[in-house]
């Protein structure tokens, strides 16, 4: 069963990484706090400020983690009520 909950959480990490670095040519450090907010990861993102030894992070992951929130409410509630039917 943890085999399933990592490839389901690596199959949105993996293509973000891959469009963020080599189509968007993104800074890592800003795309690793997105893709952490993205993930609503408080823990990966001070990961990510730890290692890099910059606070710049937190750049990408504030306007990520809004933006995902609403995304759960809504789509959450849009499940449901197909899976209900």
């Amino acid at each position: 069963m943890s085999g399933i909950c990592v490839c389901a959480s690596l199959s949105s990490v993996g293509p973000g990484l891959y469009l963020g670095h080599y189509l968007l040519r993104m800074n890592p450090i800003l795309l690793l706090g997105g893709l952490a907010g993205a993930q609503t990861m408080t823990a990966g993102m001070a990961a990510v400020q730890d290692r890099s030894g910059s606070p710049v992070a937190v750049l990408g992951y504030t306007p990520a983690v809004p933006i995902v929130h609403i995304l759960l409410t809504t789509w959450g509630t849009v499940i449901v009520g197909v899976m209900a039917n």
